[in-house]
């Protein structure tokens, strides 16, 4: 398993826009990415313009293939100009679970 965590904040005023930009590529990535077990988008209950994606891949492939996507580059051009920064990627380790 390979797990991801993105963390990012939308300018002030883009907050729905980004929203719906989510919701749409999340629909792509259940239709398209069994390999892609977990894909989930949270907002900061005190923030709204902060977001944190969680993504649990079954390994390498199902990411490569999830990166590959036309659908990843459409929302990359997308968002990425709403951002206050560039968002951050962080890689994380399972330490447990239920």
């Amino acid at each position: 398993m390979l797990y991801v965590m993105v963390q990012f904040r939308v300018k002030e005023g883009h907050v729905q826009e980004a929203e719906k930009l989510i919701r749409g590529f999340i629909d792509n990535i259940r239709n398209n990415e069994p390999g892609t077990l977990a894909y989930q988008s949270f907002q900061f209950n005190h923030d709204i313009q902060e977001f944190v994606h969680l993504m649990c891949f079954t390994g390498e492939d199902a990411d490569e293939k999830h990166k590959d996507s036309p659908y990843i580059k459409q929302f990359v051009d997308t968002l990425y100009p709403l951002c206050e920064s560039e968002p951050r990627f962080h890689h994380l380790g399972l330490v447990a679970e239920k």
